[in-house]
């Protein structure tokens, strides 16, 4: 009975869409009679066609479901992100031009009349320096509607933060001030992902809307053909803001008297900061305010500050000091559209039409088809932290989302480790890093069931004990560090009990402790 249940379901869908088409086609809109089962065709013939649609079906989803996989990779995916610059429906211009307008005294262009030599060709890019390019997208404020920024107050911080990336390099000598009491050396803070700037040759791209995308300024100058364009350029506006391998600079400030909400109320810097904050490392957020603004064209970040700590004036360490902390927990899309009505708009149909949809594209992208979220470095409180675990529980995927890192959060942040191991086990995660979150504490005890870890980093969570055992079943794990914990460690135990950096390491742990010669000493 069930294969012939199936038939008659298919059956009648089928009909349903021939008798839509059918209507549309002819424009008649009188309903149809739906044959019975078996009065056109055999029942073993509807069978056969029930299977097959079925079979389709399956089809469709399992293709659905890679679809979503791939366009969650085009926000982590390098290579999507230099196969949409090489479509070339945006124009990514040089540092060399904010520093050459600006030196000039002249307002930057408009897209249309950007000299040839300023814009990035993507053709003429090797494959090397493809491989090294940087992208910086800038969201600001337009300070009039005619031009984004008429005096060149913009330009002139642009230029000055422009010339500190095209000169900043790594100097493995260096060292730098994370704003945490220590010294950390430059070679430790690339193996992070910073960015330490250009100095190297490597070619850079700035995304801004005025000479990034044709405008359409005086109104009705626009083509036909760079309207095309400009639509296009519609369709991936998030990317520049949203994708992992990019910079956002956030230029919060607003000349004094200036006729226009301000950053915070605006609805498309809202848009751009929400979907910035989902997937960025705290290095690629940054936060340029007034403050900075005023310490940048004083020339602080162009000397090097401190003695006991170096801070130098560079790139890096303007980054550090600027990275945004002000972010919380990814906003869930019904929250993100309660808050952009409250915004505003200069066209107040672009909530509708074009933030909100672009906004629930990127979150199911970005965070339920997430296979790391990475928080490092943004200070989260308890009330943060919690965000993220229940953004995790609700909207990730089971399976898809494989790493979480809220490493170097708050001291005050002190979500036990039960809670922690409790969302790792409910995700099946593979990677957990809580790295110096001295307020977490909890027994190790909590992970020992979550078989699937293959990296655990607890280092300088002093408030975690218990006994070094309790991972012996975690048999996937390649790296581990439990150093400054309470976790205490067999006599004899390889490592020391609480430093393994490797999957060597990792192996020769826990065949240790799952020696039953060494089990009467656990």
């Amino acid at each position: 009975m069930k294969r012939y249940r199936n038939a008659t379901i298919v059956l009648n869908i089928l009909s349903g869409v021939e008798q839509h088409i059918g209507d549309s086609r002819n424009g008649n809109r009188e309903p149809r009679r739906i044959p019975a089962l078996g009065e056109c065709c055999p029942i073993k013939s509807l069978i056969v066609c029930a299977n097959k649609c079925l079979s389709t079906v399956a089809k469709a989803k399992a293709a659905a479901a890679e679809q979503e996989v791939l366009v969650a990779e085009n926000y982590s995916d390098r290579k999507y992100l230099l196969q949409t610059i090489k479509q070339k429906n945006v124009q990514l211009v040089s540092p060399q031009l904010f520093i050459d307008y600006h030196k000039a005294g002249k307002p930057l262009p408009k897209c249309q009349d950007v000299p040839s030599k300023y814009v990035l060709d993507p053709d003429a890019l090797t494959e090397e320096q493809w491989e090294v390019l940087e992208v910086i997208a800038i969201s600001y404020c337009w300070i009039s509607p005619d031009h984004p920024d008429p005096n060149g107050y913009y330009l002139e911080v642009l230029a000055k933060l422009l010339s500190l990336f095209v000169e900043g390099k790594f100097e493995e000598e260096k060292a730098y001030d994370m704003n945490d009491g220590f010294p950390t050396p430059a070679s430790m803070i690339r193996d992070y992902g910073f960015a330490f700037g250009a100095g190297d040759g490597r070619p850079v791209g700035i995304f801004l809307d005025w000479p990034s995308v044709p405008q359409d300024k005086p109104h009705g100058s626009r083509t036909e053909a760079e309207t095309a364009v400009f639509k296009d350029a519609l369709k991936n506006i998030n990317l520049w803001y949203a994708h992992s391998a990019t910079i956002t600079w956030m230029l919060t400030f607003l000349p004094e008297g200036a006729m226009r909400t301000d950053y915070g109320s605006s609805g498309w810097t809202f848009f751009e900061f929400c979907v910035g904050a989902l997937l960025s490392h705290s290095c690629k957020l940054l936060r340029i305010d007034a403050g900075v603004r005023e310490k940048l064209l004083e020339g602080y970040w162009d000397q090097d500050h401190g003695d006991d700590i170096p801070h130098p004036g560079d790139y890096l360490q303007l980054s550090l000091d600027t990275m945004d902390t002000q972010r919380g927990p990814p906003l869930a899309p019904d929250r993100f559209n309660q808050m952009v009505d409250e915004k505003t708009f200069t066209n107040g149909a672009d909530a509708d039409a074009i933030v909100k949809p672009k906004y629930l594209k990127t979150f199911n992208a970005v965070i339920v088809g997430a296979a790391e979220l990475n928080y490092s470095g943004l200070r989260f409180d308890d009330e943060k932290a919690r965000g993220v675990l229940e953004v995790v529980r609700t909207h990730c995927k089971r399976g898809t989302l494989k790493r979480l890192n809220l490493s170097e959060s708050s001291p005050e942040m002190s979500v036990p480790l039960e809670e922690w191991a409790g969302v790792a086990g409910e995700m099946t995660l593979e990677g957990l890093n809580l790295a110096y979150c001295k307020g977490v504490s909890g027994d190790l005890a909590s992970v020992a069931g979550l078989t699937h870890l293959t990296v655990l980093n607890l280092f300088d969570c002093e408030g975690v004990s218990g006994d070094l055992a309790s991972v012996a079943g975690l048999t996937h794990l390649t790296k581990l560090y439990l150093n400054f914990t309470s976790v205490t460690a067999p006599d004899g135990c390889p490592g020391g009990g609480h430093y393994y950096p490797d999957a060597a390491a990792c192996g020769e742990l826990l065949a240790w402790l799952n020696d039953p010669a060494n089990k009467p000493s656990i």
